[in-house]
């Protein structure tokens, strides 16, 4: 009997050491690969071809998240609770890859061209994956694929994917969703990259010469609707996340419609115009949009916002719109309105502690 159970704690020893192993192999890997992004991203940027809005900052922090989202997920299932800290290390890896292939464009799926550009790094340079098993380079590289998608079509995607995967595209792609919507995040990130880098160039041009000086807040406000209204819609998220994804949509929402408000638009006006210009994905996305207008009935509390709050949508968008970098933008910005004023500031504070913030506010969904 003595023996028996020397053997069965000696099996149980190995495996703990192996899943450790295996942990540290993958985490090794997660090194490699930021370190190749560093590079990369260096190069695009000496180069031009870089976007600001989605620099190493941004695949750091969805890195960050993803590995804190999966972590926790995994934890919740009993059948893979022993392997979270092997499926958190998978989900960080996907997301400092998810924007390898990130234009100042909407045109064209950034995540199909990203995918290929990863396959082909890993035949160039394979020690940088080593450590990875086959299914798991699949996997990584079909999340970065699909991850620009909206929550309903990724669900899809992977309704038959093996539990531990479908953990890792969620927390990636959540990750990558919390923080285009994380509250004033989003405003000083999509001010930068759709009223200034698409706008300047990229894919939406052609707005310049349909709308002059007023382009950087028409683009913004038919962005935002797309986000708010069809991709990034509440209810796609799983429950737990819905209480931090509302509060944020809040603060994103007051900022999208005091544009609306200064341009003179509803929503369902805002809509027509967006189906007349052939605003990029509208066509795409054109049901749900209508559908979720109407559900929206925001009317009233376009008429009833604050004028302090439009003038400070507006003064934002068009000083972002000039910047060389949301960097610059922040420094030099010295808003005016008192609403301006409260979203520079919590700008600032997310930027200076942004890890720890979205750690708590993590943890604080999972305590629910």
């Amino acid at each position: 009997m003595d023996y028996f159970l020397a053997y069965v704690q000696v099996i149980a020893m190995l495996k703990k050491r192996a899943a450790l192993h295996k942990h540290i192999s993958i985490g090794r890997v997660s090194g490699r690969v930021e370190e190749l992004l560093r590079r990369r991203f260096a190069l695009l940027e000496r180069r031009g071809q870089l976007s600001k809005a989605h620099d190493i900052v941004h695949v750091r922090v969805v890195s960050f998240c993803a590995r804190e989202i999966a972590k926790q997920l995994a934890l919740k299932n009993k059948k893979l609770a022993k392997e979270a800290d092997i499926i958190a290390e998978y989900a960080a890896i996907a997301g400092w890859l998810h924007d390898i292939v990130r234009k100042a464009t909407e045109e064209k799926p950034h995540g199909i061209h990203g995918a290929a550009v990863i396959r082909r790094y890993a035949k160039m340079y394979p020690h940088i994956f080593k450590g990875l098993n086959e299914e798991a380079f699949k996997r990584i590289t079909d999340i970065v694929e699909i991850h620009e998608l909206s929550l309903k079509e990724i669900e899809e995607k992977i309704k038959d994917w093996p539990k531990e995967w479908q953990i890792v595209a969620r927390a990636v792609v959540i990750g990558d969703k919390l923080i285009e919507a994380s509250g004033e995040r989003v405003i000083e990130r999509r001010a930068f990259f759709v009223g200034n880098e698409r706008l300047h160039r990229g894919d939406l041009q052609y707005l310049k010469k349909k709308y002059g000086k007023k382009a950087p807040l028409y683009a913004v406000a038919m962005e935002s609707c797309m986000r708010l209204r069809a991709r990034n819609i509440v209810e796609n998220y799983p429950k737990e996340f819905q209480p931090i994804v509302k509060k944020l949509h809040a603060v994103q929402e007051e900022f999208y419609l005091a544009l609306l408000k200064h341009l003179g638009l509803t929503e369902e006006k805002l809509f027509e115009e967006m189906k007349r210009i052939k605003f990029p994905k509208f066509e795409k996305y054109e049901k749900v949009l209508e559908e979720q207008i109407r559900k929206a009935n925001s009317a009233k509390k376009i008429k009833r916002m604050p004028n302090d709050v439009v003038k400070a949508a507006v003064e934002w968008i068009m000083h972002f719109s000039k910047a060389k970098s949301p960097e610059e933008a922040i420094e030099k910005f010295k808003p005016k309105s008192k609403k301006a004023k409260e979203w520079l500031e919590a700008v600032k504070a997310l930027r200076e502690g942004e890890e720890k913030f979205l750690g708590e506010k993590i943890a604080q969904l999972f305590r629910r």
